[in-house]
């Protein structure tokens, strides 16, 4: 006579006891087909992180720079109303202008 949890082989096996609960989670709302597709009352649209990007056909260039010079180069542009990246492109075709090794 087999005991409970043992094959005939003498081997032990797991016994499993029955659930106790629902079959179903009943907190599982994705189940419950009254309320499919109400899960969220207004779902929006997911929203773009990060940065905007810029203006027209301009590219994003990444530069380091000591930042006592990013401080000066911020504070001018906001005296002046305008962004550090207008005051920058300025300088930089300043620059170009003078050294004709960047022609247009």
């Amino acid at each position: 006579m087999p005991t409970k949890g043992r094959r005939l082989t003498g081997k032990k096996v797991a016994v499993r006891s029955p659930p106790l609960a629902a079959p179903h989670n009943p907190w599982d709302r994705a189940r419950d087909h009254t309320t499919l597709g109400k899960l969220m009352a207004d779902k929006k649209p997911a929203s773009k992180r990060g940065r905007k990007p810029p203006d027209g056909d301009k590219k994003q260039f990444l530069t380091s720079m000591d930042p006592d010079v990013i401080r000066r180069i911020k504070a001018a542009a906001a005296l002046r109303d305008q962004t550090a990246s207008f005051v920058l492109e300025e300088a930089a075709k300043d620059w170009l202008d003078q050294h004709q090794d960047g022609k247009k």
